[in-house]
């Protein structure tokens, strides 16, 4: 075909302070009195799906005027939490320190020199260590608060409540580098750092940031008209000028295109899923258990009607669900294995009409969603207890379960699964291959002929696949992906037609739900914005 493209058409929801995923700190001072606004963005993960690889976005320090009215820089570049920055007393620039615990022994972290009017950013340290405070004592020099490099080292069991410091008497980054017994890289600088009380080094007793903004931090942004968005788990279309969003702040919301917004819902949790199901649209709400034994998570399936929820179903723990052509609803049950599983099959009036265990459900090797079909599918594998071998199975129109070809047809077995309906006998699926080593990682969609013949064309891409769609009278495949990238295939051949790196005003983002209308495509973003985008035929 003929290549189409995809183009921008506008943002949908606020723009102001949009960038922002979840605030944890604000940092002010420097010559322009600048305020550093640190914020994360979370892992895509919940009990049904889990999308860690490739994200192209962690931690920013969105920098503002000290009035908040004014965006006069992004920094992207800190892999790990920001712990604090310190403006530099006389030019555009400001040390970002950050690091975190690894979970398991050492502390990783490093030490960024950001000049924010070239966007030039250089690692100051020699090695990978936890930052956890920095302050400039003068225009060269630099004060340092690190943890140690990991539990043992100063024979220590509570590293984490200890920090060793020091100057430095320049923040360029080391002109050498020494090396350990295990030929580990070591900066000649520190070696003279050692346990200190912060004090000493001129730095206050500030709680750790991930503790949440103060309330006096929260309260200046909220009257900056900062609203905390961030996660959209999914889209969907009501019709040709209203659009449906959950993400992590809401229950349901409805857009009015352009920019108005209709309906909100708020209460315990947030949405994760929008469903049709007959003529009506569904919410999977995910609320979190407070206390007691029992699931950690459970669902409730809500129906939007007249711009509220209506509950339909509640259980007593989480679900994935997907749906078919004839009104049908199957809920995975995404629970631990010490509870006894249940899987449901609800027809389109709420009824039971499958109450089973089809197996071991794991969000990283078991999710699939594939809407609107003949059939209700699931992984299944083999045997049903374990995580590899896995089968499409479907579960017929009479509630027949029939075993399907197998998924886990290119090696071990296959994970970060994505999904979607393609062209005739078709789908379109997204996965990683798995690899004992983690540096070795192979990810593709492609066309995957559900008769079992495979697949009929397949383009590797970089990273786990968030979402994809299939605009089917267009024969276009459109995929996100977390490193950034938005793009379309053609259907029928395989060949890449449009290719992005997503960004709105220069400043880059990654789509995590897909609606298609037409020509017309909602991109939720990992953010929390609602971008309308249009496929562009030649």
């Amino acid at each position: 075909m003929a290549r189409a493209r995809l183009e921008p058409r506008a943002e949908i929801t606020p723009t102001r302070f949009a960038e922002v995923g979840r605030p944890y700190l604000i940092c002010r001072g420097g010559v322009a009195d600048a305020v550093a606004l640190c914020s994360a963005f979370d892992p895509l993960c919940w009990p049904a799906r889990a999308t860690y690889g490739g994200h192209a976005l962690r931690h920013r320090l969105s920098l503002y005027t000290g009035d908040l009215a004014r965006r006069l820089a992004i920094f992207d570049g800190a892999w790990f939490p920001i712990n604090d920055v310190a403006f530099h007393p006389s030019e555009p620039r400001a040390l970002v320190a950050t690091g975190s615990y690894d979970s398991g022994y050492c502390y990783r972290g490093a030490l960024f020199d950001w000049n924010w009017e070239t966007g030039e950013a250089r690692s100051v340290l020699g090695e990978s260590r936890e930052v956890v405070r920095c302050r400039f004592v003068d225009g060269q020099r630099a004060a340092v608060l690190l943890r140690p490099r990991d539990d043992d080292e100063y024979g220590d069991a509570k590293a984490y409540a200890m920090v060793v410091g020091g100057v430095l008497d320049d923040v360029a980054p080391p002109g050498r580098l020494d090396y350990d017994e295990d030929d580990r890289p070591r900066d000649p600088r520190l070696a003279t750092f050692a346990p200190v009380e912060p004090q000493r080094l001129g730095f206050d007793d500030r709680p750790s940031p991930w503790r949440g903004l103060p309330a006096s931090d929260r309260a200046s942004l909220e009257r900056a008209g900062f609203e905390e968005r961030h996660r959209v788990w999914d889209v969907a279309w009501l019709d040709d000028a209203r659009v449906a969003a959950v993400h992590d702040n809401c229950h349901v919301e409805v857009w009015r295109l352009p920019h108005t917004r209709e309906v909100v819902v708020r209460g315990d949790g947030h949405g994760v899923q929008l469903l049709p199901l007959g003529d009506r649209l569904l919410v999977n709400l995910l609320a979190t258990a407070t206390s007691g034994a029992g699931p950690r998570e459970r669902s409730t399936l809500a129906c939007l009607s007249d711009g509220a929820l209506v509950e339909w179903r509640r259980f007593d723990r989480a679900y994935a669900c997907s749906t078919d052509r004839h009104g049908r609803l199957l809920a995975r049950d995404t629970g631990s294995r010490e509870v006894a599983r249940r899987d449901l099959g609800l027809d389109v009036a709420g009824g039971v009409f499958l109450d089973q265990d089809l197996g071991r459900y794991d969000c990283s090797t078991h999710h699939v969603r594939i809407d609107g079909g003949d059939a209700l599918y699931f992984l299944q594998g083999t045997p049903s207890t374990g995580h590899q071998g896995k089968r499409l199975c479907r579960v017929d129109a009479a509630g027949a379960i029939h075993d399907g070809p197998t998924w886990d047809d290119r090696g071990a077995f296959l994970m970060d699964g994505c999904a979607t309906r393609g062209l005739d006998d078709t789908i379109v699926r997204a996965y990683r291959d798995y690899h004992p080593d983690p540096r070795v990682c192979e990810r593709a969609i492609e066309a995957w002929a559900l008769s079992g013949a495979g697949a009929r064309w397949r383009l590797a891409v970089d990273a786990d696949v968030t979402a994809l769609i299939t605009m089917a009278d267009r024969q276009v495949v459109v995929f996100a992906l977390t490193s950034g990238r938005l793009g379309a295939i053609d259907a029928r051949s395989g060949e890449l037609l449009a290719d992005h790196r997503l960004a709105v005003d220069g400043v880059p983002t990654f789509a995590t739900a897909l609606a298609a209308r037409g020509a017309a495509l909602i991109v939720g973003t990992i953010d929390g914005r609602l971008l309308r985008w249009e496929l562009v035929s030649p």
